[in-house]
């Protein structure tokens, strides 16, 4: 999914009077500044990601992702901005997962405690949720307070009615 960030920008696809001639279609996507994003602020083009932690799709997709945004003209020209998506089946531990990426964006890491997550995508349990903050030194006691509370959990959850809104139905997208 593509977007130019702008204040009109809306969940409707730019053209739906007509089916698109090809397998791809480009959507405007509400942007929050909530949403965690790496890539120039005016960037020519946003691509948007709905993804989930857990999912064995997601993490090949995120390999493939880095290796593009680490060349030029990708890495100055394109910003990406990260959409969660969860479904309590086939990832269970997903929005618990998701919430853990939040609480350490709170605290200014999302994207290193992002990268843990899809580098161990099959130990997104509390427990290990934990480790990973511990191990990336952040504040243990405000991390732990932020998944207790359910803090993010609504950022989680309108991130993935926002895929639903826009069809984004497969992993990732």
């Amino acid at each position: 999914l593509v977007s130019k960030p702008s204040a009109a920008t809306s969940s409707a696809p730019i053209s739906s009077s007509a089916p698109p001639k090809s397998a791809e279609q480009v959507w405007r996507v509400r942007l929050s500044p909530d949403d965690a994003a790496m890539g120039p602020k005016d960037a020519t083009v946003t691509v948007v990601v709905f993804t989930a932690f857990g999912c064995a799709e997601c993490t090949e997709f995120k390999g493939e992702l880095d290796r593009l945004m680490a060349q030029e003209p990708y890495k100055s020209k394109v910003r990406v901005v990260f959409k969660h998506k969860v479904l309590p089946t086939p990832h269970p531990d997903a929005m618990l997962a998701s919430q853990a990426a939040l609480a350490a964006k709170a605290q200014g890491r999302f994207w290193p405690f992002h990268d843990k997550l899809f580098a161990n995508s099959f130990s997104i349990d509390r427990m290990s949720l934990l480790g990973y903050a511990k191990e990336l030194g952040l504040k243990t006691k405000t991390f732990e307070k932020d998944l207790d509370s359910q803090r993010f959990r609504t950022q989680v959850l309108r991130d993935s009615l926002l895929a639903y809104e826009v069809g984004a139905h497969s992993f990732p997208n």
